[in-house]
């Protein structure tokens, strides 16, 4: 599986690479592709499009956001993202986040 990031801010990206190579072994059986999105304040222009696309392409899409940015992450769910994770969840420990999805279920919100 080939996983991608969108995440502009470089503190937010910098600690979600740390992890794509673990996440990568884990998921390398698997076909496709999955997309990690950051839907908070430092979102890329046009993250919404972006999930749109990738989901028409056939990816699986995380997006993420600040917990009090709860509509960033019910229009992450409306343009179509698989899962929704609060900051606090992806950025501690985004590969239970990640393997959350693997399992189906949403993970658990935090501050």
């Amino acid at each position: 599986m080939q996983i991608e990031l969108l995440a502009p801010d470089l503190m937010v990206a910098s600690r979600l690479q740390a992890v794509l190579p673990q996440a990568r072994s884990e998921w390398a059986s698997l076909p496709g592709r999955l997309l990690l999105v950051d839907a908070g304040p430092g979102a890329a222009p046009g993250w919404a499009e972006s999930i749109r696309a990738a989901k028409a392409d056939g990816a699986v899409v995380i997006a993420f956001a600040p917990h009090s940015m709860a509509d960033r992450l019910k229009s992450a769910r409306a343009a179509g993202a698989d899962l929704v994770a609060v900051n606090g969840d992806m950025l501690t420990d985004p590969l239970a986040v990640i393997r959350r999805l693997r399992r189906g279920t949403e993970p658990a919100a935090s501050s």
